[in-house]
């Protein structure tokens, strides 16, 4: 489906299942007046100042479909730069289908996967980067995890990124500028200068590309083999690791006969433990 810049969207914002309210979110430049079409209370959403919240029914043409609390959150004051209008609603699985038709029935359409974190990036919300830990933020796992998507969320990678990317601008422009303007008296950076300089830009995009497979453990966790002889005590050693009998333990020999995998948290990060056959 192609998209137009600035249409409305709407989406369940919450995970799937019962839960005691659910998180209808709409974005886009007819987000509020879509809002004024389902919502029902004391002032319209257009009325609304932004960031404040109240409540009152969410409605599907004259029917009533819940009793919700809406927030709007205006432009540019808003995760995705755009007019973002969030509705709470009880949290059924059929309940929150519905108050998400009612939304799409008054104009909006079906947000793609992602594409409110697009938004954000598109409109300047976040850099790249951030609109990566986006995700990690949401799977993190464990404690290191979490604190690493944290701090790619808060922009640390991306302005390590925008400094490299800085000095090569501030190199390159200062050469074209001794060529080409001669008169200008303006020293070009030539030989060992000029090596050293990119020689320290080099090493910074070097430090940086070393990091990617410690991001990619914390994110994705290590996997460990459990090996050895028939009998050696490989399900016995799962099992305490884990803190509870998940293989069969036996003298008799080829109790485990495939693969048994379990995940465990050691110091912050994820292990994935296998035992295998002897």
């Amino acid at each position: 489906m192609s998209a137009s810049p600035g249409e409305t969207i709407a989406a369940i914002s919450t995970a799937a299942g019962e839960g005691a309210i659910a998180l209808i979110r709409l974005t886009g430049e007819d987000a509020v007046a879509v809002a004024d079409r389902v919502f029902r209370g004391r002032e319209k959403p257009s009325e609304m100042p932004s960031h404040h919240q109240r409540f009152g029914e969410l409605m599907d043409g004259d029917r009533v479909v819940d009793q919700v609390m809406l927030t709007v959150h205006r432009t540019p004051a808003s995760y995705t730069g755009e007019d973002v209008v969030e509705i709470s609603c009880h949290g059924g699985a059929l309940i929150t289908a519905r108050a998400l038709q009612a939304c799409l029935h008054a104009g909006a359409r079906p947000a793609r996967p992602g594409e409110f974190t697009e938004r954000a990036y598109l409109n300047g919300k976040m850099d790249l980067t951030q609109a990566e830990a986006v995700i990690d933020l949401i799977r993190a796992g464990t404690d290191l995890a979490l604190r690493s998507a944290h701090e790619q969320l808060a922009g640390r990678l991306g302005a390590k990124v925008r400094a490299i990317h800085d000095g090569l601008i501030e190199l390159i422009a200062h050469v074209e500028a001794s060529i080409d303007f001669p008169d200008e008296d303006i020293a070009p950076d030539e030989g060992e200068r000029l090596s050293r300089r990119l020689s320290a830009i080099r090493e910074r995009v070097r430090a940086l590309i070393a990091t990617a497979e410690h991001g990619r453990i914390l994110r994705e966790g290590v996997r460990a083999v459990i090996l050895g002889a028939t009998n050696a005590g490989k399900s016995s050693l799962l099992n305490r690791l884990l803190g509870f009998d998940r293989a069969i333990v036996s003298e008799l020999p080829g109790t485990t006969r495939d693969t048994i995998e379990e995940a465990i948290n050691i110091g912050g990060l994820a292990v994935r433990l296998l035992d295998t056959a002897g």
